[in-house]
């Protein structure tokens, strides 16, 4: 059986692993209102560790997920006259997702 060879990993400044203490102070400018927004734009997108970037890029993603969803939402309540016409139009749309689910899934006999 041939021996096999050690793997090279390497530890250039760039890809070198995230330590705790990084994390922690990296987590603490995050939570502070206007910091936290401009740490995270730079590390999203000027950072040099990949998988810190690629943490950060996931956070912009996840943010922009939730703005969209709220404004989705908040428009949603505003073309809806009352509250009660829009229970009743958002109660239609699922049944009617529910009625499309079960039409794909025919009962078994």
């Amino acid at each position: 059986m041939p021996k096999r060879k050690a793997r090279v990993v390497d530890t250039s400044s760039s890809e070198s692993a995230v330590s705790i203490r990084q994390w922690m102070l990296l987590q603490f400018l995050i939570i502070i209102p206007l910091v936290g927004f401009g740490t995270v734009l730079v590390m999203a997108f000027a950072g040099d560790n990949r998988t810190r970037k690629n943490f950060f890029r996931a956070l912009v993603l996840w943010a922009l997920l939730f703005v969209s969803l709220h404004f989705l939402l908040f428009f949603a309540f505003l073309s809806a006259p009352t509250l009660n016409q829009w229970t009743a139009e958002l109660t239609q749309w699922f049944r009617d997702l529910w009625r499309a689910i079960v039409d794909i899934f025919p009962k078994s006999k």
